[in-house]
C-alpha cells in the first residue's frame, strides 16, 4: 500500500540498496540482535522478522507487494503477542545504526540514505496499519455480538450468529457451543447445541463431550489442545472424522459469577496447529463474556411471558450491559486506536521534518498525515456516539439539544425540537430515549430524503411520550423489517421500548413521511413531578 505512493525512481533506489545489502544480511542480523537490548525472547525474534534477512531478498527483487504481505503478517503477530508498537520503532533505529557500516562507496550517497529512510518509514507505517487492523478486528467482533443480540429471532438463531462471528474473528474453520443442563441427579451435563462448519451427519448428540470440555467448563479462562483428533480427552467423534488439530475453549459464565452461573463452553477449532496468542486469548475471553450475557438474555426473553415488572427489570439490565459495553469499547478505542493514531502522526511529522528539501519524497507523508487527521476526527465522532458524555453529566434535555444541533449541521434538513421534561429521569429511561432519537434521526438523514423533521419529548398522563416525524419518502407501515442500512431499525427499536414496558406506533405511508410515537412508563415519583421549565423550540434552518 505505502510503497505504491513512492515514485518509480524511489522504489528503484530502495531495490538497489536492498540488492547491495542482501549478501551481508546474516552479519547485519547478528549485529542487530546484539544491539537490540530492549527486546528479548519471542519479541526479539518477531521484530527481527519484520526487516532482517527475508525482507532484503524480497526488496532486492523489487517485490514490494510480497514484502508488505510479509510485514503485515509479522506485525499482526506482534500485536497479538502484545509487543508495544514503540519496540518496532526502536528496532528500526537500531537497524539504521547496524546498516551504516555496510554502506560503502557510492552507497553512502544522500540518495542511498534517503532510500533507507523511506524504507524504514514505510516499514513502520505498515506495522502501524497492521496493529490497527488487529484492534479493528477485535472491536468488530465485539460489536458483532451486540448486533447479533439485537437482531436474533431466537436463542438458536443467536447461537448460530455468535459461532459465525467467532469463526470469522479467529479465522477458525469450525466453532461450537456446548450448554449445560442438569441430568437426573441435578448435576450439570454439557451437550453440543450449536456448531459451525460441521455437517449434521457427523454429530452424535448423545456422545460424551470428554474431559477436555469438562475441564474448560470449570476453567477460569481459555484452555487449548493442539491435536484434538488424537486427544483422548476430546469426546465428540467428529473431531476425529475431520482431523481437527488446535482447539481453543473458554467457559461461558452468566451473572452473577460463581459456580451456579456456569452456562457452558464456547470453542473454536482449526485444521492446523495454531497457538493462542495473548491478544487472541483476551479477545476470546471478552467474546465469551459478552456472548454469555446475550445467551442469558435470549433465554429469558423466550421464557418470560408474563410479569411486566420482570420484563422491565430485564430490560434495564440488558440496556445497562449494552451501554457499559459501548462505554468500554469507547474507552478501548480511545486508549488503543487513539494512541496508535497519535503515534503514527508523531512518526509521520518526524519523517516529514527529516525529508525537508525533498518534496517528491515528502509528498506521500503529507497525504498520509491528512489521512491520519481524518481518522482522528472520525474516531472522536464514533467515541461520542458510543458514549455521549453530556447525557450522563447534563441530562437528557441537554443531550437531545446537542444531537439536534449536530443533525442540523450535518444534514440538509431542518429540525424542530420541543422538550418538556422533569429535571432528570432514571438513567435507563434517558439512555433509551436518547438512543431512539439518535437512531431515528440517523434513519431520517440516511433514508428519508426529508426537508423538515420534528422531535418532541414530554409527559402525558404519567407516561413519557416521544414523537419523531419527518416529511420524507415514508415507508410501508405494515413492514416489520427495518430499512436497509438503518442500524437498529424498527424491530430493535420496538423491542427495546416494549421490554421497558412501553409501546411504539408507526404512522407512515409512501410519499407521506413517517411518524414514530413511543410511550414509556415512569416510576411514580417521576410521573408525579412537575415538568421543569426546560422548553426548547428550534426554528427551521
Amino acid at each position: 500500500m505505502y510503497f505504491s505512493l513512492l515514485s518509480i525512481r524511489r522504489r528503484r533506489l530502495i531495490a538497489a540498496l536492498a540488492e547491495h545489502l542482501q549478501p551481508n544480511a546474516p552479519a547485519m542480523a547478528e549485529r542487530w540482535r546484539r544491539q537490540a537490548t530492549g527486546l528479548h525472547g519471542r519479541a526479539l525474534d518477531q521484530v527481527a522478522r519484520l526487516f532482517l534477512e527475508a525482507p532484503w531478498a524480497l526488496l532486492a527483487r523489487g517485490d514490494f507487494e510480497a514484502y508488505e504481505e510479509h510485514i503485515d503478517y509479522a506485525a499482526r503477530r506482534l500485536a497479538k503477542l502484545r509487543v508495544p508498537l514503540h519496540a518496532i520503532g526502536e528496532g528500526l533505529l537500531t537497524q539504521a545504526q547496524v546498516v551504516e557500516p555496510f554502506l560503502a562507496g557510492r552507497e553512502r550517497s544522500p540518495e542511498a540514505s534517503a532510500a533507507l529512510d523511506a524504507f524504514q518509514h514505510i516499514a513502520f507505517l505498515s506495522a502501524v496499519r497492521a496493529y490497527d487492523g488487529v484492534q479493528r478486528a477485535a472491536l468488530d467482533a465485539l460489536f458483532g455480538v451486540l448486533n447479533a443480540e439485537l437482531e436474533a429471532a431466537s436463542l438458536n438463531d443467536l447461537l448460530q450468529r455468535l459461532l459465525a462471528l467467532a469463526a470469522q474473528a479467529f479465522a477458525a474453520r469450525w466453532a461450537g457451543i456446548l450448554l449445560a443442563a442438569p441430568d437426573a441427579g441435578g448435576k450439570p451435563q454439557l451437550r453440543p447445541v450449536a456448531l459451525h462448519g460441521v455437517a449434521a451427519g457427523l454429530v452424535l448428540p448423545d456422545a460424551p463431550v470428554g474431559r477436555f470440555f469438562e475441564r474448560a467448563f470449570r476453567a477460569a479462562g481459555v484452555i487449548a489442545t493442539d491435536d484434538a483428533a488424537d486427544d483422548p480427552r476430546v469426546g465428540p467423534p467428529y473431531f476425529r472424522a475431520l482431523d481437527i488439530k488446535s482447539v481453543w475453549a473458554v467457559p461461558l459464565r452468566g451473572q452473577p459469577r460463581g459456580a451456579g452461573a456456569r452456562l457452558g463452553v464456547l470453542h473454536v477449532a482449526f485444521d492446523r496447529v495454531y497457538e493462542c496468542l495473548p491478544q487472541e486469548r483476551d479477545l476470546l475471553t471478552a467474546f465469551a463474556r459478552r456472548s454469555s450475557l446475550a445467551i442469558e438474555r435470549a433465554r429469558l426473553v423466550e421464557s418470560v411471558r408474563a410479569g411486566h415488572a420482570d420484563i422491565r427489570r430485564l430490560s434495564r439490565a440488558v440496556l445497562r450491559a449494552q451501554e457499559d459495553e459501548r462505554r468500554r469499547i469507547g474507552r478501548d478505542l480511545h486508549d488503543a486506536a487513539g494512541q496508535t493514531f497519535m503515534a503514527t502522526r508523531l512518526y509521520l511529522e518526524m519523517a516529514r521534518a527529516k525529508l525537508r528539501g525533498q518534496p517528491a519524497a515528502a509528498a506521500p507523508l503529507r497525504q498520509a498525515l491528512a489521512g491520519v487527521d481524518e481518522g482522528i476526527a472520525e474516531l472522536r465522532r464514533i467515541i461520542h456516539d458510543l458514549a455521549p458524555i453530556g447525557l450522563k453529566q447534563l441530562g437528557l434535555a441537554a443531550a437531545l439539544r446537542r444531537l439536534a444541533r449536530d443533525f442540523r449541521h450535518a444534514y440538509a434538513a431542518s429540525l424542530r425540537l420541543r422538550l418538556a421534561l422533569p429535571h432528570r429521569l432514571p438513567p435507563e429511561i434517558e439512555t433509551l430515549v436518547y438512543r431512539m432519537a439518535q437512531e431515528g434521526l440517523t434513519n431520517i438523514a440516511r433514508h428519508a430524503r426529508a426537508r423538515h423533521a420534528s422531535l418532541e419529548v414530554r409527559m402525558r398522563r404519567g407516561r413519557l411520550l416521544i414523537r419523531l416525524a419527518d416529511d420524507g419518502v415514508g415507508l410501508d407501515p405494515g413492514a416489520r423489517a427495518p430499512r436497509r442500512g438503518g442500524g437498529l431499525g424498527l424491530i430493535a427499536m420496538r423491542e427495546r421500548i416494549e421490554l421497558a414496558g412501553g409501546s411504539l406506533h408507526v404512522a407512515a405511508g409512501r410519499g407521506r413521511g413517517t411518524v414514530l410515537v413511543a410511550e414509556l412508563p415512569l416510576p411514580a415519583a417521576e410521573s408525579a413531578a412537575a415538568p421543569a421549565p426546560a422548553m426548547a423550540q428550534a426554528a427551521a434552518c
